[in-house]
């Protein structure tokens, strides 16, 4: 993750599991490694912490950390998170993900509240399809995190169909 443009994370999902290369030295990891917390691979939806932006009344701007639309998630688990963050208007929420074709499958054509940006990584040319993708998705926000930027990222002719749908795009190195 590049420089902080959040104020607080929400670690609802503990660990992940590789899904690119953008993985390979996973930031998450790294921080774990960091406090001296073991890494065993086992993904855990925090259903303990789901109420905590309710506790926050100073309007903040949440990093979802880590990947909420993981296979080990499940559908229930991601919509309590969804519905609460629906329930916190006075909040806005950074939804991060490498699996889009698991959102715009969960949420069909349902509309996200205003207050939920949905993102992908995009950490290579191998990966920009994941654009396409998002722009598919029902969101009023979405964006494109180019990190950890791995190769030459070009958006050619076809991702700029989807760029109208997109409003933010963050670029960074590797940090893990």
């Amino acid at each position: 993750m590049s420089g902080k443009y959040w104020d607080r994370a929400w670690s609802l999902v503990e660990e992940c599991a590789p899904v690119s290369e953008g993985c390979r030295n996973c930031w998450a990891r790294a921080m774990d490694a960091r406090f001296g917390r073991p890494w065993t691979g086992a993904v855990r939806f925090r259903e303990d912490r789901l109420n905590l932006p309710a506790r926050t009344g100073k309007q903040t701007l949440w990093a979802v950390w880590n990947d909420l639309f993981h296979a080990s998630v499940s559908d229930q688990q991601v919509w309590w998170a969804l519905g609460r963050m629906t329930l916190a208007p006075q909040h806005v929420f950074l939804v991060l993900t490498k699996r889009p074709e698991r959102v715009a499958e969960l949420l069909g054509g349902i509309q996200l509240s205003d207050n939920v940006w949905i993102g992908v990584s995009v950490e290579d040319q191998g990966r920009l399809g994941r654009v396409r993708t998002l722009a598919a998705i029902g969101a009023a926000h979405r964006f494109v995190s180019v990190e950890p930027m791995l190769g030459m990222v070009e958006f050619d002719d076809d991702w700029w169909e989807s760029a109208n749908r997109v409003g933010w795009v963050i670029c960074g190195g590797e940090t893990g």
